[in-house]
């Protein structure tokens, strides 16, 4: 999704799309604890996850039988080239295009399309086939994109970026992982359904971080691109990550300390998962926003890479959270998940505002600028 945004919005607008799409992208993740809540507890949670098999079933079938094939080999007459009908004045004055670019252009030299050129008709039924022949060219771009995220993970904005989002997508999990264990237990005395109702104060939160983090962004790099004469450099965009490093803070030490402390459960949900709602959209948003502003051609393995980081460091927190939370409450998971997001989100960010550009500059001639 991010290569659409970088392909079809402006610059100035990049941030405020870029979180549209983190907003959609943890959404289920705020809605899935309130739905399957409601079915625990009325009917079973097997049948949550019985339903879950079958939407990926059924997605799984559509992409099969009914999403085109665009990169699909079809056979096609070469256009012949338009030729100008006059000639210009001014012998030096030609089109260049070969080194992609346009110089010396005469308006004598430009025609209008001729008809026939331009495409027409309608998607053909052999782009829906399951089998299709093989595309040299698309399976060179595979292969690319299969190795360019571990090469560009060693780049230091984009390892900063993919920890941050990491970071902040796993102190959203940790308050996944632990509400059922602290909100079911005295004196809250919960039931299942009123443990996923919960999860609505991470929704209101998200939908805060959506309508605040990338307008917010944006304005912020505009202001200090006007500041700077009108030149623009993508580490004006870091410092809108302020109030968001303080409202992961405040979230995650209401929650934790919250559940420990036997805090009244509004300060622990509206304060706390409000919170942790607001900055797992807003931090995301715009580091990841940050690092395709410095790596436009490699948008989408950008966001691969990162969501590797968080998956993978997510998939080895159910091995340890809950048995720790048990151990020694909740107060040590919860602060090492608040450690690492306002720890790692806010070092990288004063340090790149000061070294951005040098490490921009470090890998000013990586081949990835010319995808």
């Amino acid at each position: 999704m991010n290569v659409v945004v970088t392909d079809i919005f402006f610059l100035h607008e990049r941030g405020k799309y870029v979180g549209s799409y983190f907003w959609c992208y943890f959404m289920g993740l705020f809605l899935g604890p309130i739905i399957s809540g409601a079915v625990q507890e009325k009917v079973s949670w097997r049948i949550f996850f019985w339903a879950c098999t079958g939407a990926q079933g059924l997605n799984i079938i559509g992409l099969l039988f009914f999403f085109p094939e665009t990169r699909r080999l079809r056979n096609q007459d070469p256009i012949p080239a338009v030729q100008g009908s006059e000639q210009g004045s001014n012998d030096n004055t030609k089109l260049e295009m070969s080194s992609g670019h346009v110089e010396f252009v005469s308006s004598t030299h430009i025609q209008p399309p001729q008809p026939g050129i331009l495409g027409s008709g309608k998607p053909s039924r052999a782009q829906f086939g399951i089998f299709q022949a093989i595309d040299r060219t698309a399976w060179r771009s595979v292969v690319r994109h299969f190795f360019t995220p571990a090469h560009i993970f060693f780049f230091p904005i984009i390892f900063w970026a993919s920890m941050s989002m990491g970071s902040a997508a796993n102190a959203l999990l940790a308050v996944n992982l632990l509400q059922s264990p602290g909100l079911a237990a005295p004196p809250y005395n919960f039931t299942p359904a009123q443990v996923g109702y919960a999860n609505f104060a991470l929704v209101g939160g998200g939908v805060l971080g959506l309508a605040v983090a990338g307008p917010w962004s944006d304005y912020v790099s505009q202001k200090a691109t006007a500041r700077n004469k009108g030149i623009r450099e993508p580490e004006m965009r870091l410092w809108s990550l302020t109030p968001f490093i303080a409202a992961a803070i405040v979230g995650l030490v209401a929650f934790g300390v919250g559940l420990q402390g036997k805090w009244p459960w509004p300060a622990v949900i509206i304060v706390g998962f409000g919170f942790v709602g607001v900055q797992v959209v807003a931090i995301p948003t715009i580091s990841i926003t940050y690092a395709i502003d410095c790596y436009r051609p490699i948008s989408g393995e950008i966001m691969a890479i990162a969501t590797v980081c968080k998956n993978t460091f997510g998939f080895g927190m159910t091995y340890f959270v809950n048995d720790w939370a048990i151990t020694d409450g909740f107060v040590p998971p919860v602060m090492l998940l608040m450690a690492m997001t306002a720890g790692i989100t806010l070092v990288g960010m004063v340090a790149l505002i000061f070294f951005g550009k040098s490490c921009r500059r470090l890998t000013r001639n990586s081949k990835v600028h010319s995808f």
